[in-house]
């Protein structure tokens, strides 16, 4: 049976490390816990995975640049207003979301 190139390469790798010398770094696993950044945008993602679909949607066509006028006709909101206003509803709950989280409090620590 052939192998495929992904397995070919696995093998080939596991005999390089055959030598005792392990090359892997078990800190390497997690870069969040080096990198503030990257442990806010965890938080912050996971976060906005909990948030309705609506506010999930206006949140990321606000940041795609559309304007609350283009935003209300795709969302068939009443008017700019209304999405001016669901927007800031949106970002508050992902905000108390990121609060809420027990990693956030580490990320204040870290920074």
């Amino acid at each position: 049976m052939k192998k495929t190139k992904k397995e070919q390469l696995k093998i080939s790798n596991s005999h390089d490390n055959d030598t005792g010398d392990d090359d892997y770094d078990d800190d390497d696993d997690n870069e969040e816990d080096d990198d503030p950044g990257l442990l806010l945008e965890s938080i912050v993602s996971r976060a906005f995975r909990k948030l309705s679909d609506d506010a999930q949607t206006i949140l990321s066509l606000f940041s795609e640049g559309f304007s609350y006028q283009e935003i209300a006709v795709k969302m068939n909101l009443k008017n700019e207003t209304y999405a001016r206003r669901k927007k800031y509803l949106s970002k508050e709950a992902l905000m108390e979301l990121v609060k809420s989280d027990p990693e956030y409090k580490d990320y204040l620590d870290f920074r």
